[in-house]
């Protein structure tokens, strides 16, 4: 596979499961938006729709990509740059093997090997279920992380309304908010990060909840 086919099918991946998003232009606004913020380039979405409709719906076995865009898109899925990805993806072309007893052999192998991986990564992973709650998953499933007990038991979305206990005795937050992807305002029960957006969550304020929580 070409290099920069796979470097688009890998941002884009990456793009799903950071969001949770779906649709190909708001993934490619995803991408757009993170690399601006995290390393101050812009790249147009324009350019990332043909990228990938080249790639998925073209089919091309080749896609160009300028070298610049190249580096940053590579850095999007924590490479240092274009080249680091590329080595890592280069393709090798190895000659078929002509000794088929040799080839049920390795076969059998990948077989077992797979079995026991499978077993290794079973519900060792937790994924956010219906934009509520943490659940125990297989980790080849999409959009998962590895299992964080305190996440898993005590961190939850929650509709806070003004009978909610918004402070602890000390005074500390006893709620913790942030935005959506939407703009809108989320609240959880513990502090982390948001699962979906992957930004730190904030302690809840008396402004916040004047000015949002008691106007809903």
């Amino acid at each position: 596979m070409n290099v920069n086919k796979k470097l688009v099918e890998l941002v884009f991946q990456k793009a799903k499961n950071d969001s949770g998003l779906e649709v190909m232009s708001q993934l490619a606004n995803h991408v757009v938006t993170s690399i601006e913020e995290d390393f101050n380039f812009i790249i147009s979405d324009r350019a990332l729709r043909n990228y990938y409709n080249e790639v998925y719906k073209k089919n091309k076995k080749t896609v160009s990509i300028s070298g610049e865009i190249a580096n940053y898109l590579a850095r999007f899925l924590n490479y240092e740059d274009y080249s680091s990805f590329e080595k890592d993806h280069i393709v090798i072309k190895e000659k078929k093997q002509k000794n088929m007893p040799q080839k049920a052999v390795i076969g059998g192998l990948v077989v077992l090997a797979s079995y026991f991986g499978y077993e290794a990564t079973a519900h060792k992973c937790m994924a956010w279920v219906d934009n509520t709650r943490y659940e125990k998953t297989n980790c080849e499933n999409v959009n998962t992380v590895p299992i964080d007990e305190r996440l898993l038991s005590h961190f939850n979305r929650v509709e806070p309304d003004s009978s909610y206990k918004f402070f602890k005795e000390d005074g500390s937050p006893n709620l913790w908010y942030g935005k959506s992807i939407n703009g809108d305002y989320e609240y959880f029960n513990n502090y982390g990060m948001h699962p979906i957006t992957g930004k730190t969550l904030k302690g809840i304020t008396k402004y916040i909840i004047d000015k949002h929580v008691l106007k809903k």
